[in-house]
């Protein structure tokens, strides 16, 4: 069994294991090399110049480009839902983190600001993102709206710790702002 590559204006276009004679099987127009012995072993994508292979070249991606990535990627990491149990386990609340949430948690937060002090203690109605309601008090809001708070807080450092990395020329890539660590 032989493996081929199929070349298409100087990239690998197909490849194909066989253990038929390549010219019987194809026009003879297509170009194929036996890349069977060759290591590593090219792939899909790699180059060929008539005489060896190269892996493809990863694009140079810019600072800004990089930049406006991770801009992109904390947008995403912020419209996540993110989950908080109370202290004292009455309840796991839900919210995403985008602008519109973030404008509904701090109306609710202003109401238990209100009411924190009353003398009797209210609750009101918390809608989780999938919609299933919760009664609360204005303490656990106030808790609540502190936890959401701080994980906000954190996903901004992480941001400006890929920001710094970008900066230092320590994140070159797409892949590594992926794989940056965004709480």
């Amino acid at each position: 069994m032989q493996t081929y590559a199929r070349i298409q204006g100087g990239t690998i276009a197909e490849i194909i294991s066989t253990s038929a004679d390549i010219t019987t099987l194809y026009h003879p127009d297509l170009v194929w090399v036996n890349i069977t012995n060759i290591t590593p072993q090219p792939t899909l994508g790699w180059t060929y110049n008539g005489s060896g292979f190269a892996a493809p070249v990863p694009p140079v991606v810019s600072p800004q480009q990089l930049s406006a990535y991770a801009s992109a990627k904390q947008a995403q990491v912020l419209a996540a839902v993110f989950s908080y149990t109370l202290a004292d386990g009455s309840a796991t609340l839900t919210t995403a983190c985008d602008p519109v949430s973030i404008s509904g948690i701090n109306s609710l937060m202003q109401w238990a600001s209100i009411n924190a002090l009353a003398a009797t203690t209210p609750t009101r109605t918390y809608y989780n993102e999938d919609w299933s309601p919760h009664a609360i008090t204005p303490a656990q809001m106030l808790e609540f709206g502190a936890a959401v708070g701080a994980h906000i807080e954190s996903i901004y450092a992480d941001m400006a710790a890929v920001l710094s990395a970008i900066s230092a020329g320590t994140i070159t890539s797409t892949a590594q702002i992926d794989a940056a660590d965004w709480s």
